[in-house]
């Protein structure tokens, strides 16, 4: 079965790891820090040495990796998603996730479910159902961990209203 960094989106080239694991640590020693200040500097710091795609991964794989470590960093990471924009929008990866996920289970976007207001996800109840399970198969342990907080932080999940 194909896990999500099968798909271009999440690929992280195994040398670009090496190359970046640097600032991918020191991501990670500041996202937990949760101070604003410096998460600012980190993002000047980075841009100056990456390219905009490459701070994408390098935030990525650091809140990847704080949610398997810290979960309450984490959240808080997801809470002030905004501190990180524009390099990295949380709540896009998230919809992406959710797209891979019910999609590989035969669900067609527009049709089985839609997102609306960016975090609000709009499906039938098996959708719905699906979503709330904390275990997908389509994510590697890392990935499954984040979506979950994600789920809890800021998509909302919710059938709709048959009026």
């Amino acid at each position: 079965m194909a896990v999500i960094s099968d798909y271009p989106f999440f690929k992280l080239n195994p040398s670009y790891k090496d190359d970046y694991q640097l600032y991918i640590d020191l991501s990670v020693h500041i996202l937990k820090s949760q101070n604003q200040a410096l998460i600012v500097h980190l993002k000047n710091f980075l841009v100056y040495l990456a390219s905009p795609l490459d701070i994408e991964s390098i935030f990525k794989s650091a809140i990847e990796q704080i949610s398997l470590t810290d979960e309450q960093s984490c959240r808080w990471i997801l809470q002030n998603r905004d501190y990180l924009l524009p390099e990295i929008d949380l709540v896009e990866i998230a919809q992406q996730m959710t797209k891979i996920i019910l999609e590989k289970q035969g669900f067609i976007i527009g049709q089985d479910f839609q997102f609306y207001n960016g975090t609000q996800l709009l499906g039938c109840p098996y959708v719905v159902k699906q979503l709330c399970s904390n275990a997908h198969p389509e994510l590697t342990e890392s990935q499954n961990k984040l979506f979950n907080l994600m789920k809890e932080e800021f998509l909302l999940l919710q059938p709709p209203n048959f009026i």
